[in-house]
């Protein structure tokens, strides 16, 4: 067994170990011949039986040689046909890179282009953008131009207006080849107007051209508007006749009126009147007080606003040519509380508001004032003389005062107040910016603003008239006005103000320009200023706090310097200096500087009132009345002085001149309006007061009922 084992390993040795064998009979070093062959003789049985396994295997793997031979040829056919296609898709990869290399050509061209056209764009941008701009400041040019063009027409349509004011247009008279025209005209005006007096002409002409019936219109320019108001009155006498009389105006004007004719037959025949008209209804019911300046009016108009008394101060008891009076209408439930004060002057119109209404020591005194234009043919006499003639009288027993209008007169940015660097009167009468002091306590700005910089002789005046007399101005300096100063007339001008007592403006509550209206004013705008008071027992509440006097140290002398220096107390300065080396700068707080720095100024202020003296200060705006005066300042020491301070007001005011004429003016002239209107709303706490000034339209107050 263990043979037959020996034997099939030795036959199932590998071709490798049969090749080594082989190796090493024929090249081996064995000497014995036999043995070489017997080696040889097994080698080649061990090939046979090898060569015979082989011949037996192979037999066996001939069909799977087949298969694989099969498979092999399958495979090349295969690999033959990828190889094609392998080559057909080289050949497309290759038609495609083509492709690709012409489309990116293609895209490097749109590339370039797009470029092109981006910076094309950009610069069409910017030129579009620099052409908006060119666009809109030439759009901003053309409003100013057409705004500028507008006033232009405005202005130039004013002109001729005003050129044609004293002009009358005849029609129908009959017209013949080298006719007098102004005689013809003159007997006329006798036979067919039934007028005997002298009428002056300055021009007569006829104008147009020929009508069928061969009667061209004659205009006639009057020397004096009175003798135009008798024509105009003798128009009745021309009714049912073919003849006529009717103002001259600009084309322009002629064709609003045309459009407004209807209009107007159409609410004449409704019997409407101006008052009923919802936007002024609207505006006057808003408030309790109103104040009419330039009404026109004289004693024969009647004025009726439905819930409002109205009193009137007219011009003249009656006149062909109307111009200036003053309307005040308030509330019939008020009236108890407003008071008219009956004077000489027909430039202001003064009432009075009763003391209870604002819970006051002093009734407050309100001025409606309209002085005509300077150089006018209205403005006679001296109206700021007038008018500061009778505030004396008041201002003398009332520390709340308000004169309000129209005052046509420009004042720039000028002063309304003396500043006083250094009063040589101080000593005599312990004189002090009470004025001042009582708006800087207030939060009132002491200087104003005014967008007006220009000014006319009788701003100088009213200049004057506010600084002898210690009043300021509202405009620019309170309220919603502070610090603008709005146009008032025409947006070109301020000439309308609110001017007061410095114990009356610590009363305002706001003072505003309001928007213009047509329907109210032909070129003035309207003011509106408002009032706040507290009742009694607010008041009482801090009464004692208030009325309580202090003691102030007088204004400084330069003179007494020495005396000053000398009356600094060099003991207690010796021991602040003496705690100022000695202190430690770690301990220093709050406290101990504050302390240092109220003793220092307690030392100054002790030798202030040892060198230059005290006085008694109380608040003047609750009447409290301190006698600081010198013993012999008495009475009449303070009567003479008032009459000094007078005279030297008449003194500056004699160095304006004004055209003094005899005539009155036309009622064709601007006419200005002006209302105070007063707001009074119930309340516990507070009572709040209302009142407004608006300049309005150019027809006399009786066409508005």
């Amino acid at each position: 067994m263990a043979g037959r084992k020996d034997q099939k390993s030795r036959n199932e040795k590998s071709t490798a170990e049969i090749l080594n064998e082989s190796r090493n009979v024929l090249y081996g070093d064995s000497s014995d011949m036999s043995t070489l062959m017997n080696n040889v003789l097994t080698l080649l049985n061990k090939m046979d039986i090898r060569l015979s396994s082989i011949e037996k295997n192979t037999g066996k793997n001939t069909s799977t040689l087949t298969q694989m031979n099969d498979k092999l040829t399958s495979i090349t056919a295969r690999v033959i046909t990828a190889e094609k296609d392998i080559y057909d898709v080289k050949t497309r990869v290759s038609d495609l890179e083509t492709n690709c290399q012409g489309t990116s050509n293609i895209f490097d061209e749109v590339k370039k282009k797009t470029d092109y056209l981006e910076k094309g764009f950009d610069k069409i941008k910017e030129d579009y953008l620099r052409l908006d701009t060119s666009r809109c400041r030439i759009a901003e040019d053309l409003i100013k131009v057409e705004r500028e063009n507008n006033d232009m027409k405005t202005k130039l349509t004013d002109i001729q207006c005003r050129a044609m004011k004293y002009n009358l247009i005849f029609t129908g008279l009959s017209e013949h080849r080298d006719e007098n025209i102004e005689d013809k005209l003159r007997r006329f005006l006798y036979h067919e107007m039934k007028i005997d007096q002298r009428i002056e002409f300055s021009n007569v002409h006829r104008f147009g051209r020929r009508s069928e019936n061969g009667k061209r219109p004659i205009v006639a320019k009057f020397v004096y508007f009175s003798d135009l108001e008798i024509v105009k009155k003798a128009g009745k006498h021309l009714k049912g006749t073919d003849y006529g009389v009717n103002e001259q105006f600009p084309p322009e004007i002629e064709q609003r009126r045309r459009r407004l004719y209807p209009i107007m037959k159409e609410e004449r025949r409704k019997k409407q009147r101006r008052i009923q008209y919802p936007e002024f209804i609207e505006l006057i019911q808003n408030y309790d007080i109103l104040c009419f300046v330039e009404t026109k009016t004289d004693d024969v108009d009647e004025i009726n606003i439905p819930g409002y008394t109205v009193k009137m101060k007219n011009r003249c008891k009656y006149a062909r040519v109307k111009s200036g009076g003053i309307i005040l209408a308030y509330k019939s439930n008020l009236s108890e509380h407003i008071h008219p004060i009956e004077t000489d002057s027909k430039y202001i119109f003064w009432f009075k508001i009763d003391k209870k209404m604002f819970h006051l020591c002093q009734d407050i005194i309100f001025g409606i004032v309209y002085i005509p234009p300077e150089n006018s043919s209205y403005c006679i006499g001296d109206p700021f003389n007038e008018i500061e003639h009778e505030l004396l009288m008041f201002s003398s027993d009332h520390s709340y005062i308000c004169l309000l209008g129209d005052f046509n007169a420009r004042t720039g940015e000028d002063l309304d107040f003396t500043e006083v660097t250094y009063d040589e009167f101080s000593g005599m009468f312990d004189l002090n910016d009470v004025s001042l002091n009582t708006l800087a306590s207030s939060n009132i700005n002491i200087l104003r603003k005014s967008m007006d910089k220009k000014k006319n002789n009788f701003g100088n005046i009213f200049l004057h008239l506010c600084r002898a007399n210690n009043l300021f101005m509202c405009n620019g300096r309170i309220g919603d006005d502070k610090d603008k100063g709005q146009f008032t007339c025409k947006n070109v001008s301020v000439v309308d103000y609110v001017i007061g007592s410095a114990n009356f403006l610590t009363l305002l509550q706001n003072f505003s320009i309001l928007e213009t209206s047509k329907l109210f004013s032909d070129a003035h705008t309207p003011l509106s200023i408002s009032m706040c008071t507290y009742e009694n027992e607010k008041r009482n509440h801090f009464k004692k706090e208030m009325f309580t006097p202090t003691e102030e140290v007088k204004r400084w002398d330069i003179e007494n310097l020495d005396t000053f220096i000398e009356n600094i107390d060099k003991t207690h300065t010796d021991i602040i200096l003496t705690e100022l080396e000695s202190v430690n700068i770690e301990d220093v707080n709050h406290n101990c500087v504050n302390n240092i720095v109220k003793r220092t100024c307690d030392i100054l202020v002790d030798a202030a009132k040892t060198t230059f003296g005290t006085y008694m200060k109380c608040d003047k705006q609750n009447n409290v009345k301190m006698n600081t005066s010198k013993p012999w300042f008495d009475e009449d020491c303070k009567t003479a002085r008032k009459k000094f301070k007078k005279s030297k007001r008449k003194l500056k005011l004699m160095m304006y001149s004004y055209d003094i004429v005899s005539h009155l003016a036309d009622s064709q002239s601007a006419n200005v309006l002006v209302f105070l209107m007063t707001d009074l709303h119930g309340g516990v706490e507070k009572v709040k007061t209302k009142l407004c000034i608006c300049y309005t339209w150019s027809y006399n107050i009786k066409r508005l009922i």
